[in-house]
């Protein structure tokens, strides 16, 4: 197994395990393939990883048990004080959710960008990431991806508005029909909440 980080930004340093290579993700997927991984940990320059956030990433591979093999592996999203960005869960199957629950892993349909570890075949399918939100859910529609709340990074930056990039995904193919209703019911809130912060003219 050999991990190539691909890195916005200055790439981590200190890492308990360290990645066998690094590339610049303006260096496209090409250069990234070229490198010969087998996982890929996609890195947002705006959010910074502990030090053991890729060992504890590649740690539950171990022991998966009776979980599919996960084709992404998520660490958790910190923000300032107690926020934090999560993932939109996979309403899977009770055994599985449960078994998931068990190893301290909970299964996720679509991610957010920070620190993803991904199987090489997802970037050869799909190439790097430009709008994670949606490239995540084209990758999990059909194929397994899990948080690992052990593993975290810290977002750096404000965290950037996720409203345009959630229009686009409930319009596109990456959903299914009935995720449709569902993500558009949670869309429906974010855009309500947005609405309340908006100052209103005088």
């Amino acid at each position: 197994m050999s991990v190539c980080a691909v890195v916005t930004g200055p790439a981590p340093e200190g890492q308990t395990h360290e990645p066998d290579h690094r590339v610049a993700a303006d260096q496209g997927t090409a250069a990234a393939l070229a490198t010969r991984a087998t996982w890929f940990w996609l890195l947002d320059g705006s959010a910074t990883p502990g030090p053991r956030a890729l060992e504890l990433l590649l740690e539950p591979l171990g022991r998966l048990g009776p979980l599919p093999e996960p084709v992404l592996l998520a660490s958790r999203l910190r923000g300032g004080g107690e926020s934090e960005w999560l993932p939109v869960p996979r309403l899977a199957d009770p055994e599985l959710t449960v078994a998931a629950f068990e190893r301290r892993l909970l299964p996720v349909r679509i991610a957010r960008g920070g620190s993803l570890l991904v199987r090489r075949r997802a970037v050869e399918a799909f190439g790097l990431p430009v709008d994670t939100l949606h490239w995540t859910a084209r990758l999990l529609k059909h194929e397994s991806g899990l948080l690992v709340p052990a593993s975290v990074a810290t977002r750096n930056v404000p965290a950037p508005a996720e409203l345009g990039a959630r229009l686009r995904l409930l319009g596109s193919g990456a959903l299914r029909r009935r995720e449709k209703a569902l993500f558009a019911l949670r869309l429906s809130g974010g855009v309500v909440a947005v609405g309340r912060r908006v100052p209103r003219a005088r």
